[in-house]
């Protein structure tokens, strides 16, 4: 009985505080943005090399515009931690840096907003315990869901898969990497 309580007291404060935000639209998501994202990413590439999942995180700053009501349109250019992914114990391959400026396009209902992403990102790739070092560029699409929570804050949640590559717009190489991340983040807006 005390749980189920506890569960329904927490249900109702959540709604409260979620109320203010009940009612949006495209406009409440437009204008500047920043905030913050942790997440976790898994990294395959075309050499076979066991790569295990690693803790991502970093930070970014963006622009919505309001097309109608119910949509938005925008840039954002995001800055990741580096990642570390293991290979052997004490050996670990690292994306260091990652770069990426991206479009996004999204759907406002309630106090949400479900959205798509298409970017283009940079990074630089070492490997610990090897003479590997090269930079990598590519393509990035995702989807991601926000919610308001108040007037100038967002929480979300994302996915995005980036395919890096040597053979991108500056190297003429093949050696590929596919990253698959969920994240999630908050946002404060402006």
């Amino acid at each position: 009985m005390t749980k189920t309580f506890t569960t329904l007291a927490s249900a109702f404060a959540l709604s409260l505080a979620l109320a203010p935000a009940a009612f949006a639209d495209a406009s409440d998501f437009a204008g500047f943005y920043a905030g913050f994202e942790l997440g976790n990413a898994n990294l395959e590439n075309s050499f076979g090399l066991p790569l295990q999942s690693a803790h991502t995180g970093g930070v970014f700053v963006g622009y919505n515009h309001a097309v109608t009501p119910d949509i938005i349109v925008g840039a954002e250019l995001s800055y990741g931690l580096d990642r570390d992914h293991q290979i052997a114990p004490g050996t670990t391959f690292s994306v260091e840096g990652p770069l990426e400026l991206g479009a996004r396009a999204g759907y406002v209902f309630g106090n949400s907003m479900v959205y798509a992403t298409l970017g283009y990102t940079w990074a630089d790739f070492t490997q610990t315990g090897a003479p590997f070092s090269e930079s990598f560029e590519g393509m990035s699409y995702g989807l991601g869901l926000e919610t308001l929570v108040s007037d100038t804050i967002s929480l979300r949640i994302e996915y995005a898969h980036t395919t890096y590559n040597t053979g991108g717009l500056i190297y003429a190489s093949n050696l590929d990497f596919d990253s698959d991340a969920v994240s999630i983040g908050v946002a404060f807006h402006f």
